[in-house]
């Protein structure tokens, strides 16, 4: 077997980044947009010891669960790996994927509870940073990155984005056009614009709309504020994101505003949220309540319970839970977010919620002081999962149940294992949520409780 030969092969399963697999002898097969149940023609373009990269040529036998994926980008963007899949087996395979997590990194032997479908599947999401650049005969365009590149594909719409997004892309892409605006490029380090910035509420209907620069210094800003107003009539915020660093970091920390406030707002589970620029907010708004009452409901809160909201952003999951509980206790490295919770405490005429900005297991014992040690704790941890020192600081506290909200099967399924093996408690269900609806993530909900619920704090 050489490179470039042209093959034959089976698809007996599927990785949990979407890759069809095939094995045949001793070696392993990985087929991008397979199907399992598929029999394909592939083109090999990379052969590792018994490992083997190919190039889905031909679907020769096509699986009942292959669809038209319905997106002339598909197989170009690498946004939508599951786009060519039902949405019923889209399911199966991210419910078996937390589940093999669970089983092979974390060692339990639990199965998950039903995955939570999404109600809405296509143009659910609610932010879009999309990537500005020319095309060879210099014409500026705008869309997505192709699969593990930099290139940028030129889009006018997008299957998962809401529908407004592309429309706001057009607009400043006819600002660029118009008054020569350079997009930025990363290897000359000339131009300016690098990403458009798109953010609706859904249920609002606001939208905060802008650009990223690699300077503050942009020429005609007013112009781009009155092409925006004029085109779009629900812009309720219009920034400039300045990110000079040559990273993949997107956003910079630097943002100005160029027309209204520097947030829009949206509503979950009846509680309104003031949502900043760099604030973090579920993408898909419409199975974000399915999401947070899974959260929430599996603790079994009470008047008496004081509930700790770690990794809480600005306060999304814990003011949602406020008239359950005697208190609200947050905590938060991003001091942005901080600002945005206690403002939206207020917002909603909260008074149980207290925030605090810095690392949990640095802050427990002062968030602590005044006798009012968690009976329940929320984690929602970014993708790389919990620090070992917050865990075992939350072990010490031995609250009574910890719902652990995690967009990361693997991450997941490690740091529960860590919570069992101290001998503490218990892994009591795992749900699955569908929050990526065409792509080969999925969120999960994870209930921990003590060993010994008998057991009293120290």
């Amino acid at each position: 077997m050489n490179k470039n030969d042209i093959k034959k092969l089976n698809i007996v399963s599927v990785t949990s980044e979407g890759f069809g697999v095939a094995k045949e002898n001793e070696f392993v097969y990985f087929v991008p947009f397979a199907i399992e149940g598929e029999e394909v023609t592939v083109k090999i373009l990379k052969i590792k010891k018994n490992v083997v990269y190919c190039k889905l040529v031909e679907v020769n036998t096509p699986s009942p669960y292959r669809v038209n994926p319905g997106c002339s980008h598909f197989s170009k963007c690498g946004g939508c790996s599951y786009l060519n899949i039902s949405y019923d087996k889209q399911l199966d395979y991210k419910q078996k994927k937390v589940n093999d997590a669970l089983k092979r990194i974390g060692k339990l032997e639990i199965e998950t509870e039903k995955i939570i479908p999404s109600p809405v599947i296509f143009n659910y999401r609610n932010k879009a940073l999309i990537p500005v650049s020319c095309d060879k005969n210099k014409n500026i365009i705008c869309g997505f990155y192709r699969n593990r590149t930099h290139d940028v594909i030129d889009t006018s719409d997008c299957l998962i984005q809401d529908k407004d997004a592309f429309l706001i892309a057009d607009t400043v892409k006819k600002w660029m056009t118009d008054f020569n605006i350079k997009p930025f490029d990363e290897i000359s380090k000339k131009g300016l614009i690098r990403h458009i910035y798109f953010r609706k509420g859904i249920k609002t209907n606001e939208i905060m709309a802008g650009i990223v620069s690699f300077s503050e210094n942009v020429p005609h800003l007013d112009e781009l504020k009155n092409y925006l107003l004029s085109y779009h009539t629900h812009i309720k915020s219009i920034i400039l994101n300045i990110n000079d660093k040559i990273t993949n970091v997107i956003l910079g920390s630097k943002v100005k505003v160029l027309y209204g406030t520097p947030y829009i707002t949206d509503i979950i589970c009846g509680v309104t949220f003031k949502i900043g620029s760099n604030s973090f907010f579920q993408v898909n708004p419409y199975n974000v309540e399915n999401l947070y009452l899974k959260a929430i409901t599996s603790l079994e809160l009470n008047k008496d319970d004081i509930l700790f909201d770690i990794y809480c952003g600005i306060g999304t999951i814990g003011l949602c839970a406020a008239d359950k509980v005697k208190e609200i206790i947050g905590v938060e490295v991003v001091p942005e977010a901080i600002k945005y919770a206690n403002e939206n405490a207020k917002l909603n005429d909260i008074k149980n919620a207290k925030f605090y900005v810095g690392k949990a297991e640095e802050l427990i014992y002062k968030m602590i002081e005044e006798n009012n040690r968690p009976t329940k704790i929320i984690l929602d941890p970014p993708r790389s999962g919990c620090e070992k020192s917050l865990i075992d600081e939350i072990i010490k506290l031995n609250p009574e149940k910890i719902s652990y909200v995690s967009c990361d099967a693997a991450t997941l399924a490690r740091d529960l294992k860590y919570f069992e093996d101290s001998g503490k408690y218990k892994v009591d269900k795992v749900t699955a949520c569908d929050m990526f609806p065409n792509t080969f993530h999925v969120e999960s909900v994870a209930l921990l409780v003590q060993t010994d619920l008998t057991t009293k704090f120290d």
